[in-house]
């Protein structure tokens, strides 16, 4: 699911170089139908106000 907690996030050591800046690396989401079922859920979850919505970067 593409839902996360903020300390999931926190925690991983994943990292991506954009324009000379590390900064955290976006999670890999699920492709097709599974994927499309994921981001409806997870916007859902914002619009009910249950989540927060993050925009990483615009080069991820």
């Amino acid at each position: 699911m593409m839902i996360y907690e903020l300390r999931d996030l926190l925690k991983r050591n994943t990292q991506a170089n954009i324009d000379g800046q590390w900064v955290p690396a976006r999670p890999t989401r699920l492709a097709g139908v599974a994927g499309l079922i994921d981001r409806i859920k997870g916007a859902w979850a914002v619009l009910t106000d249950k989540a927060d919505a993050v925009r990483w970067p615009e080069s991820q």
